[in-house]
């Protein structure tokens, strides 16, 4: 009954459990090829993100990671998500496996990081510098 979920880089780690499947997933907001940002967030979706920014590639990377931890796929499942809706500056909706997942983001010190949410309240925890 209890689900968890892990990610880090060298500078950070980020989890989160939950009673529901979840997922988490955190990054470096960094410049990318316009090829990168093709591949992972198709024509479709880029009419729904609008112009793709460095910040905006890692918020969809990091929301479909997320989503894929939670159902247990792994990246070999990347093609079967898609950015479905933006709500705001931190929350959006990934549809994947025939189902709509909430993804809320939190930013810090350059990085962004996203995790599956449910009807309940993320409580974000970050250290202070």
């Amino acid at each position: 009954g209890i689900f968890w979920s892990l990610s880090h880089k060298p500078e950070y780690v980020a989890g989160v459990i939950s009673d529901h499947p979840v997922g988490i997933d955190i990054e470096q907001i960094r410049p990318v090829q316009p090829s990168l940002v093709n591949r992972i967030i198709n024509s479709d979706e880029q009419q729904v993100t609008g112009p793709v920014s460095d910040a905006m590639f890692f918020r969809c990377w990091t929301a479909k990671e997320a989503v894929l931890k939670a159902v247990g796929a792994g990246l070999k499942g990347l093609s079967q998500c898609r950015i479905h809706h933006i709500i705001d500056k931190t929350t959006l909706v990934v549809s994947c496996h025939q189902k709509h997942w909430l993804i809320e983001h939190v930013y810090y010190d350059n990085y962004i990081a996203s995790v599956v949410r449910s009807e309940k309240d993320v409580q974000w925890i970050l250290p202070v510098s």
